[in-house]
């Protein structure tokens, strides 16, 4: 693994947990299943952030939905009505009121976002002087004239 490789994944580790930490803060871990499963991959210069599709729903809201959003839908607002420790007959009012109005977003990709910016900017210019001074060398040969 190459210095920068380090460096991205040292900061991919700490994006998920600013994404976990926000997700928290907005009371949106129910599960907590959104949380467990952030992931990161790294492949050259670029950092992954893998989430649940879900996720992106959270993140954004929803508008009203003409389906019943597949098989299951019902059942994960079920899941949800549990874990929220809510009364299981709130499950279908509250399943209608997506389908009618969507939900309301509630962000935590931006703070991921936000602090990617922040530390690739300040880590950058302080890895490439590194790189500079530590790799950087000049070759000689022995030129005849």
């Amino acid at each position: 693994m190459t210095s920068w490789t380090k460096l991205l994944s040292d900061i991919a580790k700490k994006i998920i947990e600013q994404g976990r930490d926000q997700i928290e803060k907005n009371n949106s871990n129910a599960s907590g299943r959104l949380s467990n499963t952030l992931e990161y991959r790294v492949s050259g210069n670029i950092i992954e952030i893998i989430a649940l599709r879900y996720g992106d729903y959270l993140d954004t809201g929803t508008g009203p939905r003409k389906s019943k959003n597949g098989p299951g839908f019902y059942d994960k607002i079920k899941e949800w009505v549990a874990y929220k420790n809510i009364d299981p007959s709130a499950a279908w009012p509250i399943y209608k009121t997506i389908l009618e109005k969507g939900t309301k977003p509630h962000p935590w990709v931006w703070r991921m976002r936000e602090y990617a910016l922040d530390e690739v900017s300040k880590h950058s210019l302080d890895f490439l002087s590194t790189v500079i001074h530590d790799e950087f060398t000049v070759k000689f040969e022995k030129l005849w004239i």
